[in-house]
């Protein structure tokens, strides 16, 4: 079996090629990079429905609106995330398709603690920088549109990006979370924001939420 993965001439129409692991991959045949002996176990009931991640408003979110059953996009604001949704309704308006039968969905990845003290110490930490100010190391996690904030701040993120119709979010946080720090945050969700959420780590108000909290130190992005 092959599977016609990606057309060479489109890679880089929105952003950087495929990563190196991924082309060391594939097999270069003529136009297009093909996967050989691409098994899938174990093998899918049903429909199997296909996720196609990116942000490309040119390429890569027509595709979404021509192809795919849900769009996954990657630490965007909630005002980004409204904007990529307007662009992504208008690929599914030429293609005649309905963008609400595709789910939207985001990985979201920061720093949180129960207090504004706790998070500083998790930046300083992930950039090993002692010297830098507090808003500097604010700075730097902006540029790459990481969270980073309380565990009541994550909530009213969390709800702001349920309001701009993202339906599930994976929330992948360095942090030093103890259980306390833990059931504050499910308890301070569990009270709502503005009725966004329900509760973490489930379902509310349409928006499921996963949470992963890193012990360790996260390989720096970027």
């Amino acid at each position: 079996m092959h599977a016609q993965v990606l057309l060479k001439a489109d890679r880089s129409a929105d952003g950087p090629d495929m990563s190196d692991v991924a082309i060391a991959k594939a097999i270069d045949v003529g136009q297009y990079y093909r996967l050989a002996e691409a098994d899938c176990l174990p093998k899918p009931v049903g429909h199997l429905p296909l996720v196609i991640g990116g942000m490309g408003e040119l390429r890569t979110l027509k595709l979404v609106a021509e192809q795919a059953d849900e769009w996954s996009s990657v630490n965007l604001t909630p005002d980004l995330f409204a904007e990529k949704t307007a662009v992504l309704a208008k690929h599914c308006a030429v293609a005649g398709r309905d963008p609400a039968t595709i789910r939207k969905s985001m990985m979201l990845f920061g720093f949180v603690g129960p207090d504004d003290r706790t998070v500083e110490g998790l930046l300083r930490r992930f950039y090993n920088d002692d010297g830098a100010t507090t808003a500097a190391l604010h700075a730097r996690a902006t540029e790459r549109r990481m969270f980073a904030g309380t565990t009541q701040q994550l909530v009213d993120y969390l709800g702001a990006l349920a309001g701009a119709a993202c339906k599930k979010c994976s929330c992948n946080t360095w942090s030093s979370m103890t259980t306390v720090c833990r059931s504050t945050l499910r308890r301070k969700s569990r009270r709502g924001c503005g009725g966004s959420l329900g509760r973490l780590g489930g379902r509310a108000n349409g928006l499921a939420v996963g949470l992963t909290f890193v012990r360790g130190r996260l390989a720096s992005i970027g």
